[in-house]
């Protein structure tokens, strides 16, 4: 019996007909540092690797506040939006009210 036929991920490539994306490429390459990590010696890879560390920790805490702050941006968006929209909703109501009031 063939257990790829029915592994979840074929059926999911079946119902999509969509080629399977390939991963997208990353700005950072932290493989390379590995290789080097590998070639040296027992102390010097501890230190090496405690560099690289602390670089990748800079550049998590950069995107973390990268996306922080669209976030922020998306959500000013938003809320500007709904007040826009909340403001046309009620113009037609305070102009009928207006009329009525007048009218009598």
């Amino acid at each position: 019996m063939d257990s790829a036929i029915g592994s979840p991920n074929r059926e999911h490539q079946a119902h999509t007909k969509q080629p399977p994306r390939s991963p997208r490429p990353s700005k950072y390459d932290f493989r390379s540092c590995l290789e080097e990590a590998a070639k040296l010696e027992s102390e010097k890879r501890i230190s090496f690797l405690l560099e690289k560390v602390h670089e990748i920790r800079k550049i998590y805490t950069s995107l973390k506040a990268e996306v922080a702050s669209i976030d922020r941006r998306r959500k000013r968006a938003r809320r500007k939006e709904k007040e826009a929209k909340g403001e046309t909703e009620n113009e037609p109501t305070a102009n009928l009210i207006e009329t009525d009031a007048g009218a009598s």
